[in-house]
């Protein structure tokens, strides 16, 4: 379907693996380890939010 010598570079949304998330349309960022920085968890994270200390 595409002429010899052209690029075809075809991006595709997933959702993130468990312990990571991403907020829009941006890469999978693992949850903040409130513990490992002395802090509570206060909101375990989810696939689009962050986990709160």
């Amino acid at each position: 379907p595409f002429p010899a010598g052209s690029l075809n570079l075809h991006f595709e949304c997933k959702p993130c693996q468990n312990g990571t998330y991403s907020s829009r349309n941006s890469w999978c960022r693992n949850w903040t380890n409130c513990e490992s920085s002395g802090f509570l968890t206060l909101r375990e994270g989810n696939s689009s939010h962050d986990a709160v200390c």
